[in-house]
């Protein structure tokens, strides 16, 4: 296994778990990310219950979600997320890219992020896989091994 080329792609539980991933173990080079994160402080603005790895003891204190950006930043991060996703909130999805926005800028890796917000739900349709296909290709195939088709803007 080539371990420079580590990457994670996930939805919903998935998507919090690559989320995770990323602020926690640098080997994973990049990766994406479908409807599965949000600020805390959204999920207790909008009273939505969420699965239990959420709610850790003083994750707020440490600058909730967005706080995990700082671990993340420069490696390539792709988001996507629905406008209409009933439990991640588009106002802490927001926060979060404008965070990711700003970090990445500071480290001079600005194409190393990218966040799609786009009309639907909690939903991985195949045109947000290919994106995130595309994005994965992007940063982690080797250049002589990458597909011939022209890969979609952002991710």
């Amino acid at each position: 296994m080539d371990t420079a080329r580590l990457g994670c792609l996930g939805h919903s539980l998935g998507g919090q778990e690559t989320f995770m991933l990323l602020a926690t173990d640098e080997r994973v080079r990049a990766g994406a990310v479908s409807c599965g994160v949000s600020t805390v402080r959204s999920f207790f603005d909008r009273k939505i219950t969420h699965n239990w790895a959420w709610y850790i003891p003083g994750f707020l204190d440490l600058g909730d979600t967005l706080g995990l950006i700082e671990l993340i930043a420069p490696r390539p991060l792709c988001l996507l997320a629905g406008r209409q996703d009933r439990i991640f909130p588009v106002p802490g999805v927001q926060a979060i890219i404008d965070r990711a926005t700003a970090r990445y800028r500071e480290h001079g890796q600005e194409t190393a992020f990218s966040a799609t917000l786009f009309d639907g739900g909690h939903v991985f349709p195949p045109d947000n896989r290919q994106q995130a296909y595309a994005w994965l290709d992007r940063w982690l195939r080797p250049a002589a091994e990458a597909p011939a088709t022209t890969a979609p803007e952002g991710c």
